[in-house]
């Protein structure tokens, strides 16, 4: 997991944004990068989600877990192309519908 550079990236970018963020907020980031590292990308998709609703979250963590979400939505693709994921492709076809 998290092999590539823009995964590692993406992964190092968040801790450090939420580095200082109030526990709560730390610790759903810190599940949504576990998420991610485990490759769970429809779960860390939610869990992102749910974090950029936080009234409270700043505009530069607001940001990065946007950039994030761009990430695992190409993850997400990618996977549902060259792997035959049903579980991705599913996913798709889902948030396709319920836009």
């Amino acid at each position: 997991p998290c092999t590539t550079t823009a995964a590692r990236t993406t992964v190092q970018a968040i801790r450090t944004a939420f580095a200082e963020a109030p526990e709560a907020t730390k610790g759903m980031a810190e599940k949504a990068v576990s998420l991610f590292e485990e490759e769970k990308y429809p779960e860390s998709m939610g869990q992102f989600r749910q974090i950029c609703d936080l009234v409270e979250l700043t505009d530069e963590r607001r940001q990065v877990a946007s950039r994030c979400l761009i990430t695992i939505t190409a993850k997400i693709q990618e996977a549902a192309e060259s792997e035959n994921d049903k579980s991705a492709e599913k996913y798709i076809k889902y948030n396709q519908v319920n836009k």
